[in-house]
């Protein structure tokens, strides 16, 4: 070999490697970002969000304040669980609410929930209503008591809830140590556990995935950020059907028994 070329030869070599070098550390270099993006995405969406606190919606039911309520609506309860029409259009206040539209009434009442065919659907929404307390409130001037508690008790929460959110996606976990798993099924990882949290529900196509027969998976994201699935019957929106009840002389009446805001 020619010696004079040595020198040459080696400072081509030592240009190649350092070259090379480069070329890995920036393909690492990108790697790195990638996987930092990426492990930054995942936390945004489901890790505990900083400063956030949690919501509660905790039970209420004030029935036991009037005790002529309280033995009117056992006697409602009762009626609802045995299927008594006459009893239920008995205590119906003539004008009485139907839904947010309808012009109201009896006769709309009737036929909103087929009493002639039976009741449909009435027995068992009435009987949640009823069953999951209520609060008094005044309605220009007359006392009355709405159920459920999620309802007429959610104007205390409306005004904690985020003002750059929508806050008809907001609704309330209504059970005490509700899972929240990490897939719309009982056999999917426990991600929290949950009592009467308000939460927000997340809509897209994994939100009403069926899950046994009755109800279903809802997709939330609680008030500290993190996400994950609840069985529909551990959850009430506000704008659920709710009633609401006042005493016309002697005797306590349903005014309303609709759903909507």
């Amino acid at each position: 070999m020619n010696l004079k070329l040595l020198p040459i030869l080696c400072l081509l070599l030592s240009t190649l490697l350092s070259c090379q070098d480069r070329r890995t550390n920036s393909a690492v270099g990108a790697t790195a970002k990638t996987t930092e993006a990426n492990n930054s995405a995942a936390l945004s969406e489901a890790a505990p969000v900083a400063g956030k606190k949690e919501l509660k919606l905790l039970p209420v039911d004030e029935a036991s304040q009037d005790q002529s309520f309280a033995k009117f609506r056992d006697r409602l309860l009762t009626a609802a669980k045995n299927r008594d029409i006459a009893f239920i259009l008995s205590v119906l206040d003539p004008h009485i609410l139907n839904s947010l539209g309808g012009s109201g009434g009896v006769k709309e009442f009737r036929e909103q929930w087929n009493l002639d065919e039976g009741g449909g659907e009435l027995w068992n929404t009435l009987v949640t209503v009823l069953e999951n307390g209520g609060s008094f409130s005044e309605e220009e001037g007359n006392k009355q008591f709405c159920a459920p508690y999620v309802s007429s008790k959610w104007k205390d929460i409306y005004e904690l809830l985020p003002k750059d959110s929508d806050t008809s996606d907001y609704q309330a976990i209504v059970n005490s140590n509700v899972d929240l798993r990490s897939g719309p099924d009982v056999n999917s990882a426990l991600v929290a556990t949950l009592s009467y949290d308000v939460v927000n529900v997340i809509s897209n196509s994994e939100s009403h995935e069926r899950a046994v027969e009755g109800s279903y998976w809802v997709k939330i994201r609680t008030m500290t950020g993190t996400i994950g699935f609840v069985n529909s019957s551990n959850i009430r929106s506000p704008s659920d059907y709710n009633a609401c009840f006042t005493k016309v002389g002697s005797q306590w009446l349903m005014m309303s028994l609709a759903a909507g805001d």
